[in-house]
């Protein structure tokens, strides 16, 4: 069993999800953890932007944001519906191409499996026992026992952000993320 962790890139998520004649890729299974788009920018704003300047954040993604359009105008076609995207929209916008794009590669593939990060933070028994029969891996009562220790605080990490959902942050997602996916996040004014 091999595993590779991979962020923010659905094009290397198309080649393990193509039909491929490579035995090598053939059979790679394909675990797409999708974080509330929420959750997703409270840690990125604590983890990444706190730790570089805002601004030069902001111009390396609007040129990633051009080159998305570039290379695939008709997926990245809704990033011109933000223009002059802040540091946070820009950010989201690249978060929405990614997610979508690695969505539609795995929609056809039976080695693809899409878990809600949230979920599996706050029900984590479930939904890694469904991942480890998705990967063939034996499950057992030691593994339930060790899993229980491990995520005793995934649900308070998982949810932080509900705090921080004001009406500034509703707006953000609203003009970033589109309705289908304010929807599936839940992620709109009351």
């Amino acid at each position: 069993l091999h595993v590779l962790k991979i962020n923010a890139a659905p094009s290397v998520a198309e080649v393990f999800t193509s039909a491929s004649d490579d035995p090598s890729i053939r059979n790679a299974r394909i675990i797409h953890i999708v974080r509330n788009p929420a959750g997703f920018l409270r840690s990125w704003r604590r983890r990444w932007l706190a730790e570089h300047d805002e601004e030069q954040v902001l111009l390396a993604n609007v040129e990633r944001l051009e080159e998305v359009r570039r290379l695939d105008p008709e997926g990245g076609a809704f990033i011109s519906t933000v223009p002059d995207p802040n540091v946070h929209e820009a950010e989201l916008l690249f978060w929405r191409y990614c997610t979508q794009r690695i969505r539609t590669a795995g929609a056809e593939s039976a080695e693809y499996l899409e878990v809600s990060y949230d979920e599996l933070a706050c029900s984590p028994l479930s939904y890694l026992q469904e991942i480890f029969e998705f990967l063939d891996l034996p499950w057992s009562e030691d593994v339930a026992a060790r899993v229980g220790e491990m995520t005793s605080s995934s649900e308070d990490i998982a949810t932080a952000f509900q705090s921080e959902l004001d009406d500034d942050a509703i707006s953000t997602f609203e003009r970033t993320l589109g309705a289908e996916l304010c929807d599936e996040f839940s992620l709109r004014r009351s």
